[in-house]
Order: structure tokens, then C-alpha cells, then sequence
């Protein structure tokens, strides 16, 4: 091999190993910097990040699936959210019926969790007589909790 084609496939190797210590530092930080959050989660919390991460991924459906499921029966689920009025939290969202017919009845319920993940309360809001095509506005009192989360578990109706 020539002397110069020797010379250029060693300047080569040695960016390459540059260019890689450059990207494994970088990946370094973003995991001590991960760690640290988990661990500060952990201070904080009293429960282990990967057990509340677990814990979060297992409570239920997505709002696509819900949105999927609850399409395939009689309505659908176009919006949620937690909203707050004089202090006191509400969840609040839109039921929308797409079946051919009025229903009699439909129901919302809603299980709430804690910030560890741990189901504290069943809740719903119901309504009588939702005519087809018809548009539903749930409100379900929480109370004065600051730090929830929840997860709609169920839309029912006849």
C-alpha cells in the first residue's frame, strides 16, 4: 500500500473514534442527567421511578383505544380534561353520541389516582335522554386535591 493511502486511512480511524467519544459523551450526560431525575423522583416520592413508570403503563388504555373502543357502541369520547373553578377541581369532557337512535341513558366513570399510581376513587357522571347526534358535557366534582391523575375507564349507555 502506498504511504499516502496508509496516512489517509488513519486520519479517517481517528475521526471516526472522535466522532464516536463525541456522541458517547453526549449519551453520558443525557443518562447521568436521567439517573439524577429518577433519583430525585425517588427522594421525593418514596416510591422507585421504574415501579411508578410500570405502574403508570398498566392503569389502562390509551384515549385512542378508548376513543377506538367506544366508537365501536354508541358514542364518543372527544375530549377530557381537569379544570379548576373557585379552588375546587373538576374533570370535564365531551361525550358525543354517534348511534342511530337516542339513548336513554349514558354514564361517565373516572378513576382517580394518586402521584405514586395507586387507584384512590371510583367517580362518574351520568345524564338522562342524549338524542342522536347529541353532544354531552360531563363535569365530575373532584374536590380540592392538587396533584391527581386520572384515567376515564369507562363510557356506558343504553
Amino acid at each position: 500500500m502506498k504511504k499516502a493511502v496508509k496516512i489517509a486511512i488513519v486520519i479517517f480511524a481517528v475521526i471516526v473514534v472522535v466522532a464516536g467519544a463525541g456522541t458517547l459523551w453526549v449519551w453520558y450526560d443525557n443518562y447521568k442527567a436521567h439517573k439524577k431525575y429518577k433519583e430525585e423522583f425517588t427522594a421525593k416520592t418514596g416510591v422507585k421511578y421504574e415501579e411508578y413508570d410500570k405502574k403508570k403503563a398498566e392503569q389502562s388504555k390509551t384515549k385512542e383505544e378508548l376513543i377506538k373502543e367506544s366508537s365501536k357502541k354508541n358514542f364518543k369520547l372527544l375530549d377530557d380534561k381537569i379544570i379548576k373553578e373557585k379552588g375546587v377541581s373538576y374533570i370535564t369532557g365531551r361525550v358525543w353520541n354517534i348511534s342511530e337512535r337516542d339513548l336513554s341513558y349514558v354514564q361517565v366513570q373516572v378513576n382517580l389516582y394518586d402521584i405514586n399510581g395507586n387507584e384512590m376513587d371510583t367517580l362518574f357522571d351520568n345524564k338522562t335522554n342524549l338524542s342522536k347526534d347529541g353532544v354531552w358535557t360531563f363535569k365530575i366534582l373532584v374536590g380540592n386535591q392538587d396533584k391527581i391523575n386520572y384515567k376515564i375507564k369507562s363510557i356506558n349507555g343504553d
